[in-house]
């Protein structure tokens, strides 16, 4: 018998949850059980409220008992299970939103060129390319998932102190590759924790996700006024502050229950179902074709004249639109379904690109920076719901691990190492220009496939 604590009172959790391999969380009513997605979910008759049951293993066909073929520990969490998961994507997020506008314009002062700063930029996704399937793995068979978040992000944060005493270029390149490696498992395996908890709930994913868009919104419009009166370098002092406040809410993220051996399927035999191989070659090309922004639209934004404080602006302006797509994502999932969501998303992402390589004056900086809502936000939404529906429950960090590596680690190494030769050799337009193609690419992918194989989640 497990014990749940609502308010003053304490009841005890029944045989069936316990028996079920199930990781308990709180329950304000036992008064009634109803059987969703492989978890128990709780409510009197007024409609108690219920926090989470987490799914700790794959869910049997009928009943409400699914036992786990593995010994599975109960955890009781007192903690409003959103409040913990929002709180890590607005810290984890903050981090992205000095890295990403600032960071590349502090290397830039170090003056190294656009290739070099490519080729910085892009050890983070070249290690979310190559590591986060094996931490993933790790983490389903071997039940370790809280403990390789938490390594993640405090190892992380250790050294990304080598900042504070490197200037050269391949000081830099230690410190960086050190960091990309340590930092890239922790956010694929929370998005797995909360699209567990989103499926056993029925919790709104876009609203607990938009807090991390929050969290780099602010960050980017805070940090821009400090930028335009420090020296670049105080970007790294300032990371290391919002990296601290990651590592420490992401000791919060509730313990998962041991995956199931039995159910866990290796990467390679995810990697041959034929949704998950066309979900992952859209994703590639669409996180491919964000590379010039992501790595050099600062840099092109300061370039025409524009001060840093308009380019946190603008950064923070796509992430305003970023989240109010997310807080009316599940109607649109309703309306859509996620393969026409998808098609949406690269569709006005090709259009985005193109608009930025003919121009980047305030109003086309207006309208391209509105287009990420799509870009970003409707595109992510829709993939990582459809990935966790494509493979079996004791396998789902695997697979989130795998979207994140093969979409923003591979293909975001891709775009960003491409973009920086292009713009050397070519100019900020034709950069761009090639970034529409590759997004007009992963939308043939959606398209030609999505009648044979690609999951459509309406529901």
């Amino acid at each position: 018998m497990s014990w749940s604590k609502s308010g003053s009172s304490t009841r005890p959790i029944s045989r069936a949850a316990s028996a079920s391999g199930i990781s308990v969380w709180s329950a304000t009513s036992p008064a009634k059980r109803v059987r969703l997605s492989g978890g128990l979910k709780s409510g009197g008759e007024g409609g108690g409220k219920f926090s989470w049951t987490g799914i700790a293993g794959r869910p049997s066909e009928t009943g409400s008992r699914c036992a786990p073929k593995s010994g599975v520990s109960i955890q009781p969490m007192r903690r409003d299970p959103r409040f913990v998961l929002a709180t890590f994507y607005l810290t984890n997020f903050a981090v992205l939103g000095l890295f990403v506008p600032y960071f590349g314009l502090y290397l830039r002062s170090l003056e190294f060129s656009a290739t070099r700063i490519g080729i910085l930029l892009a050890l983070i996704p070249m290690a979310k390319a190559a590591l986060p399937g094996v931490w993933g793995r790790a983490a389903d068979h071997w039940g370790i998932r809280r403990g390789i978040m938490i390594f993640s992000t405090w190892g992380a944060l250790a050294v990304f102190f080598g900042f504070l005493g490197v200037t050269s270029f391949f000081g830099c390149l230690l410190v960086m590759a050190a960091y990309a490696a340590l930092s890239v498992p922790a956010l694929p395996l929370v998005e797995t924790t909360t699209l567990e908890y989103v499926a056993s709930s029925g919790a709104d994913y876009g609203r607990i996700r938009v807090a991390g868009s929050i969290g780099f919104a602010l960050a980017a419009l805070m940090y821009g006024p400090l930028a335009g009166r420090a020296t670049p370098t105080a970007v790294v002092p300032t990371m290391l502050v919002l990296l601290a406040l990651s590592a420490t809410c992401t000791s919060l993220v509730p313990v998962q229950g041991r995956a199931l051996r039995a159910s866990a399927l290796s990467m390679g035999r995810l990697l041959r179902l034929p949704a998950i191989g066309l979900l992952l070659a859209a994703g590639f090309l669409m996180q491919a074709s964000h590379g010039a922004y992501i790595g050099f639209f600062s840099i092109i934004l300061e370039e025409n004249g524009y001060s840093p404080g308009v380019v946190g602006l603008a950064w923070a302006g796509a992430i305003a639109a970023e989240v109010i797509l997310m807080l009316f994502s599940s109607r649109l999932l309703t309306m859509l379904g996620s393969r026409n969501l998808m098609a949406m998303a690269v569709a006005v992402a090709a259009l985005r690109w193109f608009l930025y390589a003919f121009s980047v004056a305030p109003a086309a900086l207006v309208v391209g920076q509105i287009m990420h809502a799509f870009t970003y936000a409707g595109f992510h939404i829709a993939a990582v719901q459809v990935m966790q529906r494509l493979v079996p429950a004791g396998s789902r960090a695997t697979g989130q691990t795998l979207y994140s590596g093969w979409t923003y680690g591979a293909g975001m190494m891709a775009g960003t190492l491409l973009a920086g030769v292009v713009k050397d050799h070519l100019g900020a337009g034709r950069m761009f220009a090639l970034s529409g193609f590759m997004a007009l690419a992963a939308l043939a992918i959606i398209l030609a496939g999505s009648g044979r194989h690609l999951a459509d989640a309406r529901d």
